[in-house]
């Protein structure tokens, strides 16, 4: 099958989106799908991985907006693919998170009937913030993604609630949405979950991007209050922003942890520094308001990694997490719920245990990158297109393109979650 991945975001540009890309193209490059990567200019590089199936990269769009569109559409008829997956997270298409223009390219895709688009929403809108305008912006990001829903083939979401959301409360057909979580970014090597340290102190881990949804201060709070009965080391890794009050959050954490050198903040950590992390972890904490779901990329790499996971009780929580089995779920956001979990941790070694060994087969069972390569190929056998005959595509087809980039090779590049907290 011909696929084609369109996304803004790509490695080596630090982002969760591409390395979703990276991740999933590989897989069904592995599978025998041929399958295109179209980015922005300058992302791809050479080639990598000798021997492995690796995408073809086309990084030729520009800009994204209007002025880029023609061009954008022109790969994308002499690619002539199976399928076309429109990555969509709002803030890689518009300014602020919003981006009118992709209301054209849908209607485009509407009018040509023989092409097939799914819309794999990382995200429905723009996160809403306080003001007004925020607020504004947020409902207009929206619209956006109705438009997409309704010129796309099939709609991918990541979790029950969005599914949900678009089923039960906007009224689409349930035909037409597909859940597929994200996977992990970070994954042990081979596969396999790294015992814990032992050294007698106690290890807490949180990871991913700094937004307004996270109570890291909660979890200080609570690191804090547990250090005066046992040594407890909290690592916060993952992008802490670039705005001045998100600066300073992180300056007041360094301020409160003082010069004892028990709270690690680290950004723009290699992935094999963050899987170190996670092997020394004793504990992982997510402090996100909705609770984890499939959209959870840094939640899926503390399974992957065998961590015993603590999280929120959230609106966003899919089923199979549940309370006591493969998680602890704090039903009150505040430090002393994350306080009483992590202590009862603690004290209960064989229970931790038992957490990490069902998380880790949760993993395997429903977020493995084979597993959502295989719904993915379940979706696709449905798309399966009724003409036949299409003619295949080479880089020589696309002579207005130049010279195709190749793959990025991971090792060196630095991590972020695939979605965030």
């Amino acid at each position: 099958m011909r696929i084609c991945h369109i996304t803004a975001e790509y490695p080596p540009r630090v982002g969760g989106v591409g390395d979703y890309v990276r991740r999933l193209s590989r897989e069904f490059a592995a599978r025998g799908h041929e399958v295109t990567v179209v980015t922005t200019e300058g992302l791809g590089g050479e080639p990598a991985r000798p021997g492995a199936a690796s995408p073809r990269v086309l990084s030729v769009v520009k800009s994204w907006n209007l002025r880029g569109l023609p061009r954008l559409w022109k790969v994308l008829n002499e690619l002539e693919a199976d399928a076309y997956v429109l990555e969509y997270v709002a803030y890689m298409y518009g300014r602020g998170g919003v981006a009118p223009w992709l209301l054209a390219f849908f209607l485009a895709f509407k009018l040509r009937r023989n092409k097939t688009l799914v819309l794999n929403a990382h995200e429905l809108w723009r996160p809403a913030y306080r003001s007004r305008r925020d607020k504004a912006l947020t409902l207009l990001s929206f619209l956006v993604f109705l438009g997409g829903a309704w010129a796309g083939t099939r709609v991918v979401v990541t979790n029950d609630f969005r599914r949900n959301l678009l089923t039960g409360v906007l009224g689409m057909d349930p035909a037409r949405v597909r859940k597929i979580p994200v996977g992990a970014n970070v994954e042990p090597p081979g596969r396999s979950a790294s015992p814990r340290r032992g050294d007698g102190e106690f290890r807490v881990m949180t990871f991913g991007s700094w937004h307004e949804d996270r109570s890291v201060e909660d979890l200080v709070d609570a690191v804090m209050a547990l250090r005066a009965t046992r040594p407890v080391r909290l690592s916060v890794i993952g992008s802490f922003g670039d705005n001045d009050e998100q600066r300073a959050r992180v300056r007041a954490l360094r301020d409160r942890a003082g010069p004892d050198g028990w709270l690690d903040l680290e950004e723009d950590v290699p992935p094999a520094r963050v899987s170190d992390y996670f092997a020394r972890a004793d504990a992982y904490v997510s402090p996100l308001a909705g609770g984890p779901s499939g959209r959870r990329g840094s939640v899926m790499a503390a399974l992957a990694h065998g961590v015993p996971l603590v999280a929120y009780d959230g609106y966003e929580r899919d089923g199979v997490f549940r309370d006591g089995y493969n998680v602890v779920l704090l039903r009150g956001g505040n430090g002393a719920g994350i306080r009483a979990a992590l202590g009862a941790l603690m004290t209960d070694e064989g229970r931790g245990r038992a957490l990490a060994a069902a998380g880790r087969a949760t993993f395997e069972e429903y977020f493995a990158w084979d597993v959502i390569a295989d719904r993915w190929e379940e979706l696709f056998a449905e798309l399966a297109p009724a003409r036949g005959g299409a003619r295949r595509q080479s880089a020589e087809r696309l002579p207005f393109l130049g010279r195709a980039a190749g793959e990025v090779a991971p090792a060196e590049l630095a991590c972020s979650p695939t979605e965030e907290f």
